[in-house]
């Protein structure tokens, strides 16, 4: 699914800002790519477990993007490290 747009939350640009310059390049590279399709093969997107309508992208092996999707807005809410996002997604 292409979306028509992708919304940052305050929190996700909060985090993001104080990224590595490498990290937030991986998160570029990986909102480049859902920006044609969120469920593209290399996020590996799916819902989260007991979060609801919550879903998590993954940027690289260890870094881990939250969002949910209304339609074809995608709205991000968190990054952060694999084991951070499933207590705070």
């Amino acid at each position: 699914m292409q979306p028509s747009k992708i919304v940052w939350s305050k929190t996700f640009t909060d985090l993001y800002t104080k990224k590595s310059a490498q990290h937030q390049r991986a998160i570029d590279r990986a909102l480049r790519m859902m920006a044609h399709d969120v469920y593209h093969g290399s996020l590996k997107t799916k819902k989260m477990d007991g979060w609801g309508d919550i879903r998590e992208a993954h940027v690289t092996d260890g870094q881990v993007m939250t969002l949910t999707v209304d339609g074809t807005v995608v709205s991000l809410r968190v990054c952060c490290n694999h084991d951070d996002v499933y207590r705070h997604p």
